[in-house]
């Protein structure tokens, strides 16, 4: 056997070996082809070496994590689901706590506009404005403490409020709104 069919065999061989461990990948696009070209010069590595490191990543993240596409896609359209209902019942409750919150202030305004002895509460958030801001004009009063000029009975009792603590001295009425005066 003569030396060059030898080197022959080896190179056969060789390019044997070579083509037992090759896998044909097909990407997505010309860019993304491009993207990681530029990230192996960058990073001096092979691309191929790259593409084998980055799916020995993956799969040592545990296999056991590693979820298909539609398993994927199920979870994905579960949590739309969960969020959509979450969403409704957000509605709800909002819409609940909103009456709630007027049926409070309602209950708050009738120990002024009904006639009762006793001690009244007055509301902290009126007094607090109040002194927060030394003066607030009628209609601020109203939009500051989230009350809807056409729920006449709140706006009642907080005129009542008002009139009370104006009869104490603790405010003062004005052309365009109310002073504390404290």
């Amino acid at each position: 056997m003569s030396p060059d069919n030898n080197e022959d065999e080896e190179e056969e061989d060789r390019y044997r070996e070579i083509d037992n461990r090759r896998v044909v990948a097909y990407l997505p696009s010309k860019e993304m082809k491009g993207e990681l070209k530029e990230i192996s010069e960058e990073r001096d590595v092979p691309m191929s070496k790259l593409v084998v490191e980055a799916v020995r990543d993956m799969l040592d993240d545990s296999e056991e994590d590693f979820e298909t596409r539609r398993e994927l896609l199920e979870e994905k359209k579960e949590l739309e689901e969960e969020l959509k209902e979450t969403k409704r019942d957000l509605k709800v409750y909002k819409k609940n706590l909103d009456k709630l919150e007027k049926e409070v202030k309602e209950l708050r305004s009738q120990q002024f506009t009904q006639p009762t002895a006793g001690k009244r509460r007055y509301s902290e958030d009126l007094v607090d404005l109040l002194k927060e801001e030394g003066y607030v004009e009628f209609e601020e009063i109203y939009d500051e403490l989230d009350v809807t000029p056409s729920d006449t009975e709140v706006v009642k009792g907080f005129q009542e409020q008002l009139q009370a603590l104006k009869e104490y001295g603790l405010v003062k009425e004005e052309e365009r709104g109310w002073r504390w005066k404290g």
